[in-house]
Order: C-alpha cells, then structure tokens, then sequence
C-alpha cells in the first residue's frame, strides 16, 4: 500500500505528514495549507509531496492535492469530450478489467455527483462509504417522489363519489 508524504519548511516551522488513505491525506494537507495561508504563507511554495510503495508516482499525489486541471492542448485530447456518463463506463471497464489506475481512481472520485445514486460499485470504488451511499440514495427517492407528486398534483381529478354515505 503507498503511503503519501507531504513537507511543509518554513521559517521556524517544520511539518511532516505521512498517511496512506487518500481521503485522511487531503483532509490533513488542507488543514496545514490553511494554517500557512493564515499567516500570509503561500503553501504551495513550501510544500512537497512524494509517495512511497505500489508504483504511484509524485504526479498522482499532487494530482490528489491539487484536483484535476484543464488540459492546456485544448481538444488534442479526445477524452476531454467525453461525457460524464461514458467517463464511467469507461472507468467501470477499467474496474472489471482489474485494471484501473490511481489517476482513474482519483477521476472517479471527483465525479462522485454524476454517479446514479443506486450504482454502488462505482460510489464505492470512489470511495464513498455504504452509510453516504445509502444516504445518497434515500435523498435521490425523496426526490423523485416529491418530484413525481408536484408533475401530478396539478392534473389529478377526483371523480364525484357514486355512492354518498
């Protein structure tokens, strides 16, 4: 398992972190960067992050840190035209293939928000636990139902009762 490690020097100050858990990683490295930014430090400038084990590389973990970025080729890369819907079809493939990346996981992560709430092989994959899945997926039924009464409220018309007590 590859074990993230980031260094923030600065004068007097001195961090070190080292955490295998992607998520548990970027929440500590923003809680650093923010104590930084809040003396008037830019973090970017003093930190470094590298990684040790299972074959990722610096690029992935700055990648983690610092989200996707736009390709500045513009449309020389076909997959930016991609839609989000076959984005993960194509991450999925990659899954089943047994076969998918860290850069293709840390995709999947950041489009959480297009992943159809009852698909919980790719929430899970991104890293989603089975309590927000599950929440996720209680939210999105509310509100369809609520969604669905308000498309009929206004078209429903009760017949008179035939028979009166």
């Amino acid at each position: 398992m590859p074990i993230n490690i980031a260094e923030w020097k600065s004068d007097g100050k001195h961090y070190t972190i080292e955490i295998s858990n992607d998520k548990l990683f970027l929440q500590r490295v923003k809680e650093i960067d923010k104590e930084f930014k809040k003396e008037g430090i830019d973090p970017q400038k003093i930190r470094k992050v590298r990684t040790v084990g299972d074959g990722r590389v610096q690029a992935d973990v700055q990648r983690l840190i610092d989200g996707p970025k736009e390709n500045p080729f513009g449309k020389l890369e076909q997959k930016s035209e991609q839609t989000p819907a076959e984005k993960l079809e194509e991450l999925r493939a990659a899954l089943h293939a047994e076969n998918i990346s860290q850069g293709e996981l840390i995709d999947l992560q950041g489009m959480v928000e297009h992943i159809d709430p009852s698909d919980f092989e790719l929430l899970e994959a991104a890293g989603v636990t089975e309590e927000e899945a599950n929440a996720k997926l209680a939210e999105h039924r509310v509100l369809e139902t609520v969604s669905s009464e308000e498309s009929i409220a206004g078209d429903v018309i009760l017949p008179e009762p035939k028979h009166k007590v």
